[in-house]
């Protein structure tokens, strides 16, 4: 038998644990269950009280609590109280201001958040200058935080005291120091708005202002001319490390005052200057309305039933009948129970003009003293001299929500005017002249191939406009309205395109070529590359600004048939490098003609064409609206073309011209999805078709396969490299390559079926339209197929245009700057509906609905009722409906009705128009003038053959352009 095992003895539990706190130490009994004696152990305390047993070593003079060691009574006064305490200090020696802000600063970079101590106050900071301002004014009566003026007896803050006499009894300026502040600091007299120095230019400073005994000079307290016979002397003194080190914290002690004292000032201005506005519109409040007069009144016993509701439940709900709104505080209720149900368009009224101010009494005080001046009642010099000092400038018109409606936008201009002085500097291909024996005009007989059938336009009208009547525009004519000048050109219209101007003319007329087909019901397939007879229009606009000008009014300068198919899009040389100025010619000049531009057609028989235009008054000498043929200066061959190789020819669908390196390449997309690259300045043996004095063709530098359908849109990235494209297409794809390596795109994004393409010279990135039903993160959403969208390089605005009429500007595009959503982000151009001929239009009413109501009214906006018989000709649609041109004062952003702004917000406000219906309303093109002096216009183009040229003056940036 083994031995036995042998018992495990367990260990009493614990019973009881006695703590007494007694001299400094802790002692703890232990008793256990088993009745073993009973163990005493001493812990020491880190905070005692002070004992007759034993006096601790270090005591703090702010609570008086002992501690053993020094360790753990800095660690109790860091935390306690901010490292403002002393260490065995029975005198209680007061810390300095500079001190006190020093060691606040020090621990709020370890507490992060900062709480005052005072009996009854518990609020808590952020930063130890705030904790330092609200102690001076913490549980201080009134008259002591006050004091009056010596000289005007005016009564103030005491921090505002200082202020007061250098603004109004010194001949300095409110914002140079005072003569305590000058000698606060005995090294370095910088003020809170000075960079702080380099160590080495401290050290620097130090050793010119040393005499050659040591003695410290002040700033002012010794001449020139002393200075300069000290600092000759033969005796020089170093600059110590140490000192450095001292003298710097010196400054910055002097600066952190400085910075306390101005938040001070700044503050006690800010409240002087509300209570200036509420005196002043106390004694005009018989010429405003207030919305405190509609306010609903709250019973007496109510208020109190609430407080005591938030203290038993946490919480208290509306009692109005309907409302179920929940609020945590009594005064939040408060607030909400008075305005409960009411709307309030304005917070005061002027009586006099009806003038609405949103909120504040800052505005109305300045619209009565500016526009009423004459009709209010005097005021006393005091509040005289007030008003007449505050800068009234700077607070503006905030008429319908103005405030809302700032538009904070990235200032892109500099970067452009840098890339045009670079770029642009000399003129590109020389050798493509216009002559006039390339221009022939056509006859009477060969005019009706190529002129639209001579029909009047679409009825339409604007709502604008005074009258309810209907206009209707004949072939080539234009009409103006406010804001708005619309003109027809008889066809659908797919491809538009600016002229660019150098910057050197700044009062020559400026041209826009426009490309219209001639049938309003013809399909086009991807492979229809079958002749078809067209119209590119030019038309001149006249000299533009960054204002709208109702004198001008678009007329056709001339026009040039071709045979080429349906042109897609169009682009000119860019940056005006190809225009020349019209003052050295001679009328009777037969050969070389001043030159316009050079204009790129992508057209739909596979071909890209280069016409060199000229200046319309060298051809005819008035605008008589003739009509030209003319042969390209340059034919760009599409990918395939040749004995050698069998490929099915596709329509070319876009093109873009490189705006760096001298413009010399053109890329183009195709329905095939293949991209071409040309170099029009090759010597290439093996590039060159043919060439001659007036026409070269070209084979492509480059091409390949880059989308397995069709290439809806293609892009240069405008930067000083010529390697890389952006493309879209049918496929789902967007692409950006690389043209030295094609094997695979540098980045491939899948989304949606992209329409449309567009990049920024400033920022690496694209900007896509797209045929889909979600897109994320996107700037302007549409209800109806996006099918075109531009991009100004001086004011970095995007405008996008769809099938249902719908303009959406996005105005202060910042990339990755600011990532929240604003409601002034995304604003209507205009939107275009439709009406019955035989109803009249009612008038728009201004700001009558709420955003929740318009949401609802909207929510289901066909453009024609689906219960109506579908119309599918041009014909059809325009003998029932004429077109309305819902449009909005662009003047400032402010102007825009708030229900149309909530509108456009969401795709599913916006309206749509029936896929069996004909599109009329479509919005095919758009296009911003890409000229500096005139960047705020743009065009654009319908599926009715009504173009319209709009000015939004409120994007004008300011800088200057300095040629």
């Amino acid at each position: 038998m083994g031995p036995m095992p042998r018992k495990r003895v367990k260990r009493g539990t614990v019973d009881e644990v006695m703590v007494a706190n007694n001299g400094g130490a802790t002692e703890e009994t232990v008793k256990t269950s088993k009745g073993k004696k009973s163990q005493k152990r001493t812990k020491k305390s880190s905070a005692t009280t002070i004992s007759s047993q034993k006096t601790p070593k270090f005591k703090c003079s702010e609570c008086l609590l002992g501690f053993d060691t020094e360790k753990d009574i800095n660690s109790h006064i860091f935390s306690t109280h901010y490292g403002l305490a002393r260490i065995n200090d029975d005198l209680k020696t007061p810390f300095t201001e500079n001190q006190i802000i020093q060691a606040l600063i020090k621990a709020q970079k370890v507490m992060k958040v900062l709480k005052c101590h005072n009996e009854g106050c518990n609020k808590t900071f952020k930063s130890g200058l705030g904790l330092k301002m609200h102690w001076d004014l913490c549980g201080k009566s009134e008259s002591e935080i006050t004091k009056n003026c010596e000289i005007c007896g005016k009564q103030l803050k005491i921090q505002s005291v200082s202020y007061h006499m250098r603004s109004k009894h010194s001949n300095r300026s409110p914002d140079s120091p005072s003569d305590e502040e000058v000698v606060t600091n005995d090294e370095d007299n910088s003020s809170a708005k000075t960079p702080r120095k380099r160590a080495s230019a401290i050290k620097a400073q130090k050793t010119i202002k040393k005499s050659t005994k040591g003695e410290l000079i002040i700033s002012g307290s010794v001449s020139d001319n002393e200075l300069t016979a000290k600092s000759d002397s033969d005796t020089e003194v170093e600059a110590e490390e140490p000192e450095d080190k001292q003298t710097f914290e010196k400054n910055k002690t002097s600066r952190e005052l400085n910075e306390l004292k101005e938040l001070k000032d700044s503050y006690n201005n800010k409240l002087n200057t509300e209570s200036g506005f509420r005196q002043i519109l106390l004694l005009w409040r018989e010429s405003v309305i207030s919305i405190k007069e509609f306010l609903r009144e709250i019973p007496k016993d109510q208020f109190q039933q609430w407080l005591n509701t938030v203290s038993l439940k946490g919480k208290v709900r509306c009692p109005l009948e309907g409302c179920n709104q929940a609020f945590t505080t009594r005064d939040g209720l408060k607030y909400h129970y008075q305005r409960c149900g009411i709307e309030f368009k304005f917070t005061y009224k002027c009586k006099l003009c009806g003038f609405e101010a949103l909120k504040g009494n800052k505005t109305i005080v300045q619209h009565l003293w500016t526009t009423h001046k004459e009709s209010i009642p005097e005021l006393p010099s005091e509040l005289l001299e007030f008003i007449t000092e505050v800068d009234m400038s700077r607070i503006g018109n905030q008429s319908n929500g103005s405030a809302k409606y700032e538009i904070n936008r990235k200032d892109t201009t500099t970067y452009a005017l840098e890339f045009h002085r670079r770029f642009y500097k000399q003129k590109s291909f020389p050798s493509y002249v216009p002559t006039s024996q390339s221009w022939i005009p056509l006859s009477e007989d060969e005019l009706s191939a190529y002129i639209p059938t001579p029909n009047p336009s679409a009825y339409f009208k604007s709502t604008l406009s005074t009258g309810d009547s209907w206009n209707q525009l004949n072939l080539f004519e234009s009409l103006s309205t406010q804001q708005y000048i619309t003109f027809f050109v008889g066809g659908p219209v797919w491809a538009t395109a600016w002229c660019p101007l150098p910057h050197s003319a700044t009062t020559c007329d400026q041209f826009l070529a426009v490309a219209s087909n001639m049938n309003w019901d013809t399909t086009h397939t991807l492979n229809d590359t079958d002749i078809e007879s067209g119209l590119i229009q030019l038309w001149s606009v006249g000299q533009l600004g960054t204002a709208f000008d109702a004198t001008v009014k678009p007329r056709l300068a001339f026009s040039i048939a071709h045979c080429c198919g349906m042109v897609w899009d169009m682009e000119w040389c860019p940056g005006g490098t190809t225009w020349d100025d019209i003052s050295g010619h001679k009328p009777n000049d037969t050969q070389a003609l001043p030159r316009m531009g050079l204009l790129a057609l992508a057209c739909g028989d596979g071909f890209v064409r280069i016409h060199s235009i000229p200046h319309p008054q060298t051809l005819n000498n008035s605008y008589d609206n003739t009509l030209y043929y003319n042969e390209p200066v340059v034919i760009l061959n599409p990918p395939g073309v040749g004995n050698s190789v069998n490929c099915e020819n596709t329509i070319c669908k876009c093109i873009s011209w490189i705006k760096s390196n001298e413009q010399h390449l053109i890329v183009a997309g195709y329905g095939s999805g293949v991209i071409a690259v040309w170099d029009l300045t090759t010597k290439s043996s093996l590039l060159i078709v043919e060439q001659s004095v007036s026409q070269t063709i070209l084979r492509p530098l480059n091409s390949w396969m880059a989308h397995s359908a069709s290439v809806n849109g293609i892009k240069w990235f405008d930067s000083s490299s010529d390697q890389f494209v952006v493309s879209c297409g049918f496929d789902r794809s967007a692409k950006l390559w690389n043209l030295k390596d094609l094997t695979v795109p540098i980045t491939t994004v899948k989304r949606g079926l992209f329409t449309a393409i567009d990049t920024h010279m400033q920022w690496n990135g694209m900007f896509l339209g797209n045929d889909d039903c979600y897109l994320a993160n996107s700037l302007t959403t549409h209800k109806s197929c996006v099918w075109d969208m531009s991009l100004s390089e001086w004011t970095a605005a995007v405008v996008s245009v769809d099938a249902a009429g719908e303009a959406v500007i996005f105005p202060n595009f910042q990339f990755k700057a600011d990532p929240k959503r604003k409601p002034y982000d995304r604003l209507p151009l205009f939107h275009i509906s439709v009406q019955p001929l035989d109803e009249i239009t009612p008038k728009p009413s201004k700001n009558t609905k709420t955003k929740k109501s318009k949401q609802k009214d909207d929510k289901n906006d066909l453009i024609i009722d689906a219960k109506e018989p579908p119309l599918r000709s041009y014909p059809e649609f325009t003998a029932k409906y004429g077109l309305v041109f819902n449009d909005y004062d662009l003047t400032s952003a402010k102007a825009i009705p708030i229900d149309e702004i909530n509108r456009i917000r969401l795709p599913t406000h916006m309206q749509y128009q029936r896929l069996s219906d004909y599109p009329l309303l479509s919005i095919n093109r758009v296009c911003w003038n890409p000229n500096h002096t005139s960047c705020v216009w743009l065009l654009t183009a319908t599926q009715s053959g009504l173009c319209r040229l709009s000015c939004v003056p409120f994007l004008s940036s300011t800088p200057a352009l300095n040629t």
